[in-house]
């Protein structure tokens, strides 16, 4: 999908703001409605997805180019004065309504024509023609190309299978409980599970047994596979885990990150057209112009584009001809890590196991066989060389 949201993305003054964003404290404390916090694992994490919503709402109401530079610079100021969500809301929407003068050549959005011209812009072009968006993993593009998105969701791996029936022996309830595909009208829930995914890293983390200090929780947006082994060996010394369920568990989660190239992954968002679905109306939308003459024009615009549809179950597969997908850099790659992670991928070795059920049984190791081959190698072959000399010099010498 060829989106400006790719190109706003990639520009300098984003990526800076983005990895500003991620790695700077103070947007760690902004709050997190609770409807969402209840229920999905945003981490420390929400600025940054409040921010990739703004870029998104750029792309699908303003869709032009021109207008980025100054749009940015306003969000930047935006972030770096409040730490709240709801005020991040609203500035978000008053800077699009901003924009939007200067797109319809209007003096001020305080005038109740003004307001609805505004209203009626941007209602058009976020609800009318507008989108449902499903967020998935890298991991499984092929299976989304091939296969739409599915009512019943991922196929589930005989390995995953496994390692659930093992989870919930510990905790007495599902933790990576496959459940039917929903979509929504929250870019930010989309790009939510895009990010945190594939589905079964997601189902863990939202599972809420990696809620002690111990754990290193950015490794399910970084993908660090060393980190998410780590973890999970922890959780088993925990929960004082046998040591058969260990091995079954650490080995199948290593082997299954291994072969979704986990390491490399990155979020995609598929985009369906509202018109598709039949949801792209307002019922009250009326009623919203309307009343936009006795409110603020930011209150106005928030009750055309807030979600009513966080969850929403689709009656049917959805084909992929219906489907538009958005590529997201990876996590690493915002916070500004470009760090090669095939050199320290960790390999696991069962046959060294220990006595203690207590103690972590999984020992892992850090190898480059490559880089070992090369080294031998090279010294073969001066070996090769040096005696090759040896002989041609005697024979000279005689």
């Amino acid at each position: 999908m060829n989106r400006l949201f790719s190109k706003i993305i990639e520009r300098n003054d984003v990526k800076d703001l983005i990895s500003e964003i991620i790695n700077n404290n103070r947007y760690k404390k902004v709050n997190i409605p609770l409807t969402i916090d209840n229920n999905y694992f945003f981490n420390d994490n929400y600025a940054l997805f409040l921010f990739m919503d703004a870029l998104l709402k750029f792309d699908i109401i303003i869709d032009n180019i021109n207008y980025i530079e100054e749009y940015v610079s306003q969000l930047k100021r935006l972030f770096k004065r409040i730490d709240n969500y709801q005020d991040i809301s609203k500035g978000i929407n008053k800077i699009i309504a901003s924009t939007c003068l200067k797109i319809l050549n209007l003096n001020n959005y305080n005038s109740s024509e003004n307001k609805e011209k505004i209203l009626r812009y941007i209602y058009k072009k976020y609800i009318v023609d507008g989108y449902f968006y499903y967020g998935f993993s890298s991991c499984s593009k092929r299976e989304i190309d091939f296969s739409g998105i599915k009512k019943s969701g991922f196929i589930l791996d005989s390995r995953v299978d496994e390692m659930e029936s093992i989870l919930k022996k510990y905790e007495n309830k599902d933790i990576i409980k496959k459940v039917d595909s929903d979509i929504t009208d929250n870019f930010i829930i989309a790009s939510y599970y895009a990010m945190s995914g594939p589905y079964y890293l997601e189902r863990m983390a939202n599972s809420s047994i990696f809620n002690k200090a111990c754990y290193d929780k950015d490794a399910f947006y970084k993908k660090d596979i060393n980190i998410l082994i780590k973890n999970l060996e922890e959780y088993a010394k925990n929960k004082h885990m046998s040591i058969d369920d260990t091995n079954i568990l650490v080995k199948n989660f290593y082997d299954i990150l291994i072969e979704d190239n986990v390491n490399h992954s990155f979020g995609i968002v598929a985009f369906i057209k509202r018109s598709y679905l039949n949801k792209n109306y307002l019922k009250n939308i009326e009623e919203i112009v309307e009343g936009s003459k006795y409110l603020d024009i930011s209150s106005s615009i928030s009750m055309i584009m807030e979600s009513r549809y966080s969850s929403y179950d689709i009656d049917d597969d959805i084909s992929s001809i219906y489907l538009e997908f958005l590529e997201f850099p990876s996590y690493k790659y915002l916070c500004g890590e470009e760090k090669n992670v095939d050199d320290d991928v960790v390999v696991i070795n069962l046959d060294e196991v220990s006595d203690s059920e207590n103690s972590v049984i999984i020992k892992k190791k850090i190898v480059n066989s490559y880089g070992f081959i090369s080294i031998f190698m090279i010294l073969l072959l001066l070996i090769t060389l040096i005696s090759t000399t040896i002989i041609i010099m005697n024979f000279i010498w005689r």
